[in-house]
């Protein structure tokens, strides 16, 4: 936890030394300074995380550690006075070295959200409250996939210092529904309920306009986030339909994921 608190350090301090850096010192911001960026933005992004994953399956406890590489792409609409909307894909990989023996494997995670809101404006502070729903997909190193859906709360705090530099804070409440494991043709069982549980995630998004007319922007995002299931145990037979069928029981882990990283957005508005 340690090698994570440094990391997210170094990624919360970034935005506040490059907005020192490119801010004049003797700039100051006035509402006539504040030019509105056209309201539509297309996005694209490179996206570097440092991944956690614990398995709670006493005794034989496992972390998984990794950092991910991956890209995301989207649309967002943000007006003063207006509705909010964003839309989002991304994905991540990273060849994954586990604690277990033969289970190395490549390691694929995939993500989609949408979120509606409506975004409060006031001399050049937006505050967005929304909600929305989302997907995500974790293939685990030992070759099993693991999904769900979630309905999403969130509040976007987001405040222009100058015509070229805003700074925000985006806290994000999260919680699972449909939390399924997928094992590796397990039990020739098609997938295994897995509990449901709240998430969160915290972001603090700093974007930089490229020129005078706001057309181009490139927005980093430092982030943390946690992602939890708890595990079951589930009874079934193999291969049920026969004349006999064998008994099995399964005891699914608690796994805990928690994701500290930076994303790096090209926006175009239009």
């Amino acid at each position: 936890m340690k090698y994570i608190r440094n990391i997210l350090f170094c990624l919360i301090a970034f935005p506040f030394l490059a907005w020192a850096d490119v801010t004049p010192p003797n700039a100051k911001s006035t509402d006539s300074q504040i030019v509105e960026a056209a309201p539509d933005r297309l996005f694209i992004g490179a996206d570097l995380y440092y991944q956690n994953m614990e398995y709670d399956f006493e005794p034989h406890n496992r972390e998984f550690k990794n950092a991910f590489y991956g890209l995301d792409v989207g649309y967002e609409y943000r007006k003063p006075d207006s509705i909010y909307g964003r839309f989002e894909l991304n994905t991540s990989w990273k060849n994954s070295k586990s604690g277990w023996r033969n289970l190395d494997s490549d390691t694929f995670n995939f993500g989609a959200e949408g979120r509606v809101g409506y975004n409060f404006s006031e001399k050049g502070l937006d505050l967005i409250p929304y909600f929305g729903f989302g997907y995500y997909q974790l293939n685990t190193p030992n070759a099993s996939k693991i999904s769900w859906q979630y309905p999403l709360l969130g509040f976007w705090i987001n405040y222009a210092f100058t015509n070229y530099v805003e700074l925000g804070l985006n806290i994000k409440m999260m919680f699972t529904i449909n939390a399924k494991l997928h094992p590796n043709d397990l039990y020739n069982k098609g997938s295994f309920n897995l509990q449901n549980h709240f998430q969160y995630a915290i972001e603090l998004p700093t974007t930089f306009y490229l020129d005078d007319e706001k057309k181009w922007d490139l927005r980093i995002t430092p982030y943390f986030t946690q992602k939890n299931l708890s595990g079951v145990v589930e009874h079934g037979y193999h291969n049920p339909n026969s004349q006999n069928p064998i008994p099995y029981t399964v005891s699914l882990p608690d796994l805990d994921i928690y994701q500290v990283g930076g994303r790096i957005e090209v926006g175009y508005h239009f």
